[in-house]
């Protein structure tokens, strides 16, 4: 009853799987939630810090005899460790009350006793990821060389991407100079055919203005929705701007190759401005195309005579042309300066700064009409050419940066290199340093989980916003020194087209097949970490004997410690909480501007559905796959036949560092984690496309790109998961989804300025997403002693008051904190480390006595 109810708790959510599998549907399943009185755990997030706090709040209800009266286990990151140990020592065991018998200290035997091995078996692994915890131990070894292996596997497919890149440079700036060099109509000799430059100009202009009112139709043109193909949709399509983009490119490419060529054929800018005057008649027509099919003749108010409104768009087009072509005039006047004038004389300048000279040609003809027109150019069609000249700059921007330095850096570099050769080595290891302290700098950002407050930024975030770009220059320098290498093993070939066309095409394969072969996820430190949480976590809970047969004696673990999720119900023998692993789907590209500060969706994996909610206002219609109308799927067959693993759906609540990490995404933090390959978390098929049964992107390249740049979207065929806490961190969000009328929460995260900041964020947007109001006051909790810093209490409790239902639920709030009657060892501990019970989430190698403190905290917080 309980997961079939869970399953549809949110009625917008799961009828329609449930009506296709054949189950009986609850009416008003919200009210039905409240009439059962549902009592939930939610357990946060925090690393070991969090699982160990919670383990002694799980012993402590246990002696109670509590845990079986609970409904839901709602967990979070290191609150999910502990929470998938409970769950699986209550499958294996065979129900809760057998695991509470074990898990009461009080009750159960010896602590070396078989019995609560699952209990001596956390000891054991409390430094989880490097047990062996010495410097020269084959686990520590282990660690760094897969680190390693995985982070040179990434970085040769980014290097080899930079390569194909540079590579097709070549190939455009060598299919440039063969363009300038072909003998066309346009310029016989030293005369210039005025006729066919005039056609030449038309084939230009043209296709580019049909494009721009296509544009601009969009608003005067109402979309039917049952037609598929109309003058609307194609200009509302996000595709038209890219293509007007690429076609504006390739026109000024052309044209640049035309000044190129015939730039020594006239001298004075007046020659040049004369000889353009063809181009006024195809300017005109253009404006006129541009106008016809934008319907600039809506724009007018209709008082007007139609003489005026002629008069109005033509002077206003033939000023915007005179315009465009005096600044082209100027773009060839400049390219002929920079082909004669030492030392700037080289064809690598020109090819660089004439496509940009040109574009801008086009934009100021399309600023000097919108200026003529004045207030007959309505605000909203300035806004589309303002956005359009946004794109073009910042295209013309990526243009400049990579063609600089495919042609011009390595040479730069060489002068630098020659004169500063001896102090060489020096400056690469200050390169590294850097670098690398970025990276950890970036890692603990990420670690920490607390969010920067707007407008202060310390030193050390403009060290980590500086990097990337310190990081770049290097990264591109040693692609075009790789380059010049292979190209100078072919020295008996000459710098064509053919050869780096070849060249591309030859390192793009190569790019692409070990792209497909490595994907996104494989070789992220996600196994690395899932393998270790899976052998101290789940492999406790099984008894000697069945492990000792199955697990390889080499490496320690075993693929049977790991179990389904979806082995978790009671039809299935397991008697216990309904687990609901939290974790967090990375949205930073979102449709609802009410929710583009959150960057990230609430994402569950449960015995019965694994998937998330999403506004009815965020569309999917950009993929190409079919989208459906609802986030959830069976976990049977989600991601997997037979679902994700308890062990997968932990690890990936647990992924505290990951390039996209919701709220917590920077693009500086994303490009350093990337490039170095600190990635826990995980791409996996979208439950809203046809794809969910997936895994794992088909090809990883693009899902790479995104983590490089922290993008990432509910759009996507495939979806980044990371770590709860990037959404909700308490595990108390799904719980009130869910109208648990009685909730206890254990709260282990690292708070050093004791604000209960995880707390506030989950209450914030269970008002905003649910409208429930929660209302507790943890001042004796966060008004510590200023002496002592010691608190007045552990637990508050609070009201929870759901929207139509008089009687408030309770929350029950229990905090890692000290009040100062904590036993002696708890005393002396903190005496000696005085961030207890705050120590950083980056800090996963506990040893006995940390664990310990922590267990006893939790236990006696109760």
């Amino acid at each position: 009853m309980r997961a079939k109810l869970d399953a549809q708790t949110d009625p917008t959510i799961n009828l329609y799987e449930i009506e296709q599998f054949g189950k009986k549907v609850i009416k008003e399943p919200l009210k039905r939630a409240e009439e059962m009185k549902l009592k939930g755990l939610a357990l946060s997030g925090g690393g070991i810090r969090s699982a160990t706090f919670n383990l002694g709040i799980l012993q402590k209800l246990a002696q109670l005899d509590k845990l079986k009266d609970f409904d839901y286990l709602s967990t979070v990151s290191g609150g999910g460790y502990i929470g998938s140990w409970l769950s699986s020592w209550i499958q294996r065991a065979g129900s809760v009350e057998k695991v509470t018998e074990h898990l009461d200290p009080k009750k159960s035997t010896a602590p070396l006793a078989d019995e609560i091995r699952p209990l001596r078996w956390l000891r054991m692994y409390s430094n989880y990821l490097s047990p062996n915890s010495s410097i020269m131990s084959s686990d520590s070894w282990t660690m760094g060389m897969t680190w390693l292996r995985n982070t040179l596997i990434n970085q040769t497919i980014l290097l080899l991407l930079l390569l194909t890149a540079l590579s097709f440079v070549n190939v455009f700036f060598y299919g440039w100079k063969m363009i300038a060099e072909v003998r066309t109509g346009a310029n016989i000799g030293y005369e210039i055919n005025e006729l066919h430059l005039f056609l030449w100009s038309l084939a230009i202009v043209v296709p580019g203005a049909i494009l721009s009112g296509i544009g601009m139709s969009t608003y005067h043109v109402s979309q039917n929705p049952r037609v598929k193909w109309s003058l609307g949709s194609i200009g509302r399509s996000p595709y038209l701007s890219t293509g007007l983009i690429i076609w504006a490119g390739i026109s000024a490419y052309m044209i640049t190759a035309w000044f190129y060529k015939v730039s020594d054929k006239l001298n004075c800018f007046e020659c040049k401005v004369e000889t353009l005057w063809p181009l006024v008649i195809s300017g005109l027509l253009a404006m006129a195309i541009i106008a016809f099919i934008g319907r600039y003749y809506n724009m007018i108010p209709a008082r007007i005579h139609w003489f005026k409104l002629t008069l109005y768009l033509g002077v206003s087009s033939l000023v915007a042309t005179c315009a465009g072509i005096l600044v082209l005039s100027g773009a060839w006047q400049l390219i002929g300066y920079l082909k004669f004038k030492q030392p700037l004389s080289n064809d690598d300048t020109i090819f660089i700064v004439g496509l940009p000279l040109i574009l801008e040609a086009i934009c100021v003809s399309v600023v000097v009409r919108m200026a003529v027109m004045g207030s007959f150019f309505p605000d909203e069609r300035r806004e589309w050419w303002a956005k359009m000249g946004a794109e073009v700059h910042r295209i013309i921007l990526i243009w400049l940066l990579i063609t600089s330095a495919t042609l011009l850096l390595h040479d730069a570099f060489r002068k630098i290199f020659d004169y500063l050769i001896e102090t060489y080595p020096g400056i690469f290891a200050g390169w590294m340093a850097f670098i690398g302290y970025a990276v950890r700098l970036a890692y603990l950002s990420g670690t920490s989980g607390n969010k920067s407050k707007a407008g202060k930024w310390d030193i050390k975030e403009y060290f980590i916003r500086f990097a990337p770009y310190l990081f770049l220059i290097g990264f591109l320098l040693l692609g075009v020194i790789i380059l010049n290498e292979i190209t100078s093993v072919f020295n008996y070939m000459p710098g064509t087209l053919e050869y780096y066309l070849i060249l591309g095409v030859a390192i793009g394969a190569v790019t692409a097949f070990l792209s497909w072969r490595v994907g996104v996820n494989e070789f992220s430190l996600h196994y690395f970490y899932r393998n270790r949480l899976v052998r101290a976590y789940l492999g406790a809970t099984r008894s000697v004997r069945d492990r000792e047969a199955t697990y390889n004696t080499f490496t320690g673990f075993d693929k049977a410690d790991d179990i389904p999720i979806s082995s978790l119900l009671t039809q299935r023998k397991y008697i216990g909480p309904y687990p609901l692993i939290n974790t967090a789907l990375s949205a930073t590209d979102v449709s609802s501007l009410d929710r583009q500060d959150r960057k990230a969706e609430s994402f569950i994996f449960s015995p019965l559905f694994c998937g998330f909610d999403f506004s009815p206002t965020s569309s999917a219609s950009s993929s190409g796959s079919r989208t459906f109308q609802y986030g959830y799927r069976p976990s049977d067959d989600f991601s997997a036949p037979g679902g994700p693993s308890l062990g997968t759906a932990m690890a990936i609540s647990g992924a505290a560092v990951n390039p996209n990490m919701g709220y917590h995404t920077s693009a500086a933090i994303a490009f350093l984690l990337t490039i170095f390959n600190v990635r826990l978390g995980w791409w996996i098929g979208n439950p809203r496309f046809n794809c969910w049964k997936r895994s794992s992107p088909r090809t990883g390249l693009a899902y790479l790109i995104k983590d490089l740049v922290g993008r990432s979207d509910i759009s996507s065929d495939y979806v980044c998961l990371s770590d709860g806490a990037h959404f909700d961190n308490m595990g108390l969000y799904e719980l009130i989804r869910r109208r648990c009328n009685y909730i206890v929460l254990g709260d282990a995260e690292e708070d050093s300025t004791s604000t209960c900041d995880g707390l506030a964020n989950a209450i914030r947007r269970c008002r905003i997403d649910f409208g429930v109001e929660i209302e507790i006051d943890v001042s004796p909790i966060t008004n510590k002693d200023k002496e002592t810093r010691f608190c007045k209490a552990h637990v508050v409790e609070g009201k929870i008051n759901y929207p139509g239902n008089p009687d408030p639920g309770k929350l029950i709030y229990v905090k890692a904190a000290l009040t100062g009657d904590e036993p002696i060892d708890l005393r002396e501990y903190f005496m000696d480390n005085p961030e207890f019970p705050q120590q950083s989430t980056g800090d996963q190698f506990f040893d006995e006595s940390q664990f310990e403190s922590y267990r006893k905290l939790g236990y006696n917080s109760i």
